[in-house]
């Protein structure tokens, strides 16, 4: 079983001893506990979903992860890969948290813009909430910035599209709370929300 760091979601080596430490950010790990350990902070470690099957998607591989969970990749029933985002188990406990999900989930659901990535489907899996949406191809805006400035045409169309879909967004009465660069995608036909 491959596990994942709870702080940053890289994949933690293979266990020698029962605290391992994080090649990604250095956390401990306690790999054989369902809590923390008194003294020194130590994190319980994220199962790698790779290669499992949830709700009928077939997980490939992580992509990402960030604060409130991991996202994969893998491909659905119909044979269209999608991202899978599921949240992160040391929050599946906190019932805010999950209800913050749920929500996200359903404002996602019923915005359909091609500038806005699409929810395909949902459900739970061992008590961890999961969400299946469009697969953006491609780097976020952060990456795409850490290369250098944007000429003038590509700050135009990519902005262009953005402010599409935030009026889109707000005339559904829904207010983006998370925007950044990290988190408007950068694809070939286009950048996405």
């Amino acid at each position: 079983m491959n596990l994942l760091c709870p702080a940053c979601h890289t994949p933690l080596p293979p266990a020698s001893a029962a605290v391992v430490s994080c090649p990604g950010c250095s956390a401990e790990v306690d790999v054989t506990r369902a809590g923390t350990v008194a003294g020194k902070p130590r994190f319980v470690p994220e199962i790698d979903r790779s290669g499992t099957i949830v709700g009928g998607y077939r997980i490939a591989a992580r992509l990402a992860g960030g604060g409130m969970g991991t996202v994969y990749r893998a491909t659905g029933p119909d044979g269209k890969d999608v991202a899978i985002k599921f949240l992160s188990p040391a929050l599946a406990q906190n019932a805010e948290v999950v209800a913050r999900f749920a929500r996200e989930i359903t404002t996602l659901a019923r915005l359909d813009h091609p500038a806005i990535v699409r929810v395909r489907a949902h459900g739970a899996e061992d008590g961890i909430p999961w969400f299946a949406m469009d697969l953006v191809e491609g780097s976020d805006l952060r990456a795409r910035l850490a290369r250098g400035p944007l000429p003038p045409a590509e700050t135009a169309a990519i902005f262009a599209r953005l402010l599409s879909a935030l009026e889109f967004a707000h005339d559904a009465g829904v207010i983006h709370r998370d925007l950044k660069p990290a988190n408007l995608l950068l694809a070939p036909d286009g950048a996405r929300l």
